[in-house]
């Protein structure tokens, strides 16, 4: 069975779980910070790499919509919109540039909106054509086809998982909420310009008009809501612009509009107060733009010092904790030590010690056998300390208080053995004396029967002061035979009639010290033997000569001991 661990192993174990934990904790907080930091830098540098661009995209896709509803006949024979094309195009080439060194960096990481906008403008020249072919008709439907192109691409300022995360700024959803009404307000512009050519609104046209329009203002609204300072600004001096004011009052007009007749607006003032607002409304967004891309990189500089800051302080802690931790542990263990060698010394060598010398009879001062034990610094421990204290002062006055007790009643037994013993051989002496002085036989008899009596009695009491740890009075100065040891030792039995004690010649002298206790000894086996067999039986007691002096054997028709 293998031993335990010692004190300080458990300690230290102890100790260390929490320590690992924290680190583990710290650990996982400063990757997790690292890891997010870095992929917010990750997504901001995407969004300042693409954001600019996708916008200036929008506008150019803007710009050729409406000159494709105003061309007056054949999109394809229409000069400005040619030229706007290549314009167009030179915008689309560079965005995917952009998006291509983006997916070649890391693929995995791009949405599938910006998958989504590569395929829209992959089917760009699909759309020009099918328009300057005539499929696409009325123009209405031209406008249709390029609203879901800039929609596609428009995308990328508000869904969440786009490139551009930004949005999950509030103020940047202001600013996407801004810039979008500018598509739509692109929108009225285009079927209006439509209508307009053709002196003629239909339902189709009307419906179209008003849906851009309640889009646009729905927008608005939010761009209002969400809009920062900056941009709050730039939209109340929008509102307040003449322009603007102009561009409600043509919308208000046209959604009340019978349809069937020419719109209640000429051309010139139209296209004046819409791209006059329009103009406004880029400028704010380009401005907006750059203003949250110098506020994101403020806040990612913040972020880095934060973040470094925590992971430096929870640095420090962990380092702090495991000093504290150590110094703690150290002086624990030593404590706990000391109530180790306080205990094995205790069951060792105190109570060992002390035992032998209760038992030579010596006296025993407690507080001097048990000290108090040193204070320590642990509340606990120092509890534990004085526990131990006191239970090992209870088990030393015990002890003592045990050995005083037996020491009072041995003495009390021996007392009374020695009184007894005097009594006896008094009684023992006049027996003699009245034994001298009678001559009637059965009075001497029964004299001798009182005489064995005493005699038996005189060995019990002298066998109480043996126990009691002390000497018989009766003691020998001189050897005795050996013989006469054993014919003593039979005079002391109830039945000494049924003993036989065989002749030994040569039996040794006994020294006088050792002749009381072999005398009692003797008389214990002799009347055992006497007891456990039949009464009709003798019992024999003879002298045999052994190797190193001479043995004794008594026998009876039990059995020889």
């Amino acid at each position: 069975m293998s031993s335990p661990p010692p004190i300080r192993t458990k300690l230290l174990r102890i100790l260390l779980l929490p320590l690992v934990s924290m680190v583990a904790l710290w650990g996982f907080i400063a990757y997790s910070s690292v890891d997010e930091i870095a992929e917010v830098s990750q997504t901001q540098d995407r969004w300042e790499a693409i954001g600019s661009p996708l916008l200036q995209l929008i506008v150019e896709l803007q710009r050729e919509r409406q000159l494709s509803a105003e061309a007056p006949g054949s999109t394809a024979a229409y000069k400005p919109l040619a030229e706007q094309r290549q314009q167009t195009d030179a915008q689309v080439g560079k965005v995917r540039e952009i998006v291509r060194t983006i997916i070649e960096g890391d693929s995995d990481a791009t949405p599938a909106q910006v998958e989504a906008m590569v395929q829209a403008l992959d089917g760009l020249q699909s759309l020009r054509a099918s328009a300057d072919g005539g499929v696409l008709a009325p123009t209405l439907t031209i406008i249709e086809a390029y609203n879901n192109l800039i929609a596609v691409v428009n995308r990328q300022f508000t869904d969440r998982d786009a490139l551009s995360d930004v949005s999950s700024y509030r103020a940047v959803r202001g600013m996407a909420a801004f810039s979008a009404t500018a598509e739509y307000l692109w929108r009225e512009h285009a079927v209006l310009t439509s209508t307009i050519a053709q002196r003629r609104m239909t339902p189709t046209d009307r419906a179209a008009f008003v849906a851009a329009m309640s889009s646009r203002r729905l927008l608005f609204a939010n761009a209002e809501r969400d809009a920062g300072p900056e941009l709050r600004a730039a939209y109340d001096r929008l509102v307040a612009s003449e322009p603007y004011r102009r561009v409600v009052a043509v919308e208000d007009e046209l959604f009340t509009f019978d349809t069937g007749g020419a719109p209640p607006v000429t051309a010139r003032e139209w296209k004046g107060d819409a791209e006059a607002v329009l103009g406004q409304i880029n400028q704010a967004t380009q401005a907006e733009l750059t203003r949250a891309a110098a506020e994101g990189q403020s806040q990612k500089v913040g972020a880095y010092w934060r973040i470094g800051l925590v992971l430096l302080l929870g640095l420090a802690a962990v380092l702090v904790s495991l000093a504290l931790s150590y110094r703690f542990g150290r002086s624990l263990v030593d404590e706990l030590l000391r109530l180790q060698r306080s205990a094995v010394e205790l069951a060792e060598q105190r109570l060992p010690r002390l035992v032998e010398r209760l038992r030579r009879g010596d006296d025993v001062d407690p507080a001097t056998e048990a000290p108090a034990l040193d204070p320590a610094e642990t509340a606990e421990v120092d509890r534990v300390a004085n526990a131990f204290a006191a239970v090992r002062r209870t088990a030393v006055e015990a002890a003592v208080g045990q050995a005083a007790l037996r020491k009072g009643v041995s003495q009390v037994f021996l007392n009374l053995a020695r009184r007894n013993q005097a009594l006896l051989h008094r009684q023992l002496a006049l027996l003699d004396t009245m034994e001298r002085r009678v001559e009637e036989p059965e009075v001497l008899e029964d004299l001798f029967k009182l005489d064995h009596l005493t005699t038996r009695m005189r060995r019990h009491a002298e066998n109480l002061i043996i126990l009691s740890d002390s000497s018989p009075a009766r003691r020998w100065r001189d050897p005795v035979p050996l013989f006469d040891v054993v014919r003593a030792a039979v005079l002391e039995v109830e039945d000494y009639t049924r003993v036989t004690v065989a002749p030994m010649p040569d039996a040794p002298l006994l020294v006088g010290a050792a002749v009381t206790d072999v005398i009692h000894l003797v008389a214990e086996l002799i009347e055992n033997a006497t007891v456990y067999s039949p009464p009709n039986t003798t019992v024999q007691v003879r002298g045999v000569t052994a190797a190193n002096g001479v043995a004794l054997e008594v026998e009876d028709r039990g059995g020889s001991a």
